[in-house]
């Protein structure tokens, strides 16, 4: 977080439900969040592709994440065990649509109408949506007629090992 302090941008944090169950991840995460006053600016995403069993304490989690400012996202959504049911018990504000359904939808009926379901249960939800994966302007065209939020992928950058502030 030091590295965040003082640029301009919002920043996200992947945590995996081990990371969210341990107790000295979250008093780390906690306490830097605390120390560095950047709550405002976190965006916490919750990795979807295990189940959640230890339900109340994620919730307990994202309540406690809530209270210092930070944004919870739910990642990779429409992978492993993903559940509309538990979505609606859970105080989040993105739900980020994994690739493996983003990638091909200009071609794949099947996935297109995933994504359309997943979008539009998001938005009646209040939830703003990301798309992964995006690496052509087809897809970010069907993405965007769908209106989708965000989206994220090889046609807007390719991962870097630092960050470029002149953007």
């Amino acid at each position: 977080m030091p590295t965040f302090k003082d640029l301009p941008f919002d920043f996200s944090i992947n945590l995996t439900k081990g990371d969210i169950l341990s107790s000295s991840v979250k008093e780390s995460l906690f306490e830097h969040i605390k120390n560095f006053q950047c709550g405002h600016r976190v965006i916490l995403e919750i990795v979807e592709s295990e189940g959640i069993e230890n339900f109340n304490e994620i919730v307990h989690f994202i309540h406690e994440a809530k209270k210092l400012g930070c944004r919870i996202a739910i990642d990779d959504f429409g992978t492993g065990y993903s559940n509309f049911s538990y979505l609606i018990k859970l105080d989040i504000d993105f739900l980020k649509i994994d690739g493996s359904l983003i990638r091909d939808i200009n071609s794949n009926d099947v996935n297109f109408m995933m994504v359309d379901t997943m979008v539009s249960f998001a938005h009646k939800m209040g939830y703003e949506v990301v798309a992964e994966f995006v690496d052509n302007p087809k897809v970010q065209a069907l993405l965007e007629s769908l209106h989708v939020n965000f989206s994220q992928g090889y046609l807007f950058s390719k991962p870097a090992p630092m960050i470029d502030v002149n953007i």
